[in-house]
């Protein structure tokens, strides 16, 4: 038996997330599925972190025992012609025994993507706002999030956590023709942390709410100030930062 780390991309449109859930299609379920199918047991998948309904993701990752010890390529190959069009194994690695997918994990990278026209074509993918914004407020806006901070504010109402503390480490945004791409870099976020950001970053940079609300609701702790959340179809997980793996 060898434990090995997966990454995995998958179009969360159609998934009601990544956990699995009773009468619900999630990733974890559809993947867990598969592996069944493949090796003829059940086997167990821990992901690095869970997603929403809607929420998409090009690097999510995760670890599982797999019962026999073959090349990972070739398992990688066998699995990727046997799951559905909407999720796709981008490669695995053999890793050591001890390795925890999400408890060894020190960062994570979102991506959001902004439409500033309506998309036929990529309208499952970026949240579609046809009016004008102003990037480099949004950018200015974006800076008062950096270093460590208390982030309940910006977590969804129901989310029960004994630390609500979260290290940014770097943000970014980029304007390209008719969209923008926010970039968030982090050790953890909370649940609707990163559309609760969105949501308020494009009041900013629609001019509705002051440059300095970030840095003002993080020091007050005041959610009144955050603006509803961001839908869930322009989120990304890009990547789940490891060392040393």
């Amino acid at each position: 038996m060898q434990r090995l780390k997966a990454v995995i991309e998958f179009d969360g449109t159609d998934f009601s997330g990544w956990q699995v859930q009773k009468n619900r299609r999630t990733v974890q379920g559809v993947f867990e599925d598969t592996l069944a199918q493949r090796f003829g047991q059940k086997i167990k998948v821990i992901g690095a972190g869970r997603t929403d309904t809607g929420v998409h993701a090009t690097g999510q990752a995760a670890h599982f025992d797999c019962p026999v010890n073959e090349n990972a390529d070739n398992v990688t190959r066998s699995l990727n012609s046997m799951l559905p069009g909407d999720v796709s194994l981008r490669f695995l690695e053999k890793v050591s025994r001890d390795f925890h997918a999400r408890f060894d994990a020190v960062g994570r990278s979102y991506r959001y993507d902004i439409c500033l026209v309506r998309s036929a074509l990529r309208r499952r993918y970026c949240w579609e706002y046809p009016g004008a914004l102003n990037a480099a407020r949004m950018r200015t806006a974006l800076t008062d999030l950096l270093g460590t901070h208390n982030f309940k504010p910006f977590a969804k109402l129901n989310t029960k956590k004994n630390n609500y503390s979260c290290t940014i480490f770097e943000t970014a945004l980029h304007k390209r023709n008719e969209s923008i791409t926010v970039g968030i870099r982090a050790d953890r976020f909370l649940h609707g942390m990163v559309r609760a950001i969105v949501g308020l970053l494009v009041d900013v940079g629609r001019g509705a709410k002051d440059v300095t609300v970030f840095g003002t609701v993080l020091s007050t702790g005041d959610r009144s100030l955050v603006s509803g959340l961001a839908p869930a179809n322009g989120l990304f997980l890009e990547h789940v930062h490891y060392y040393n793996v």
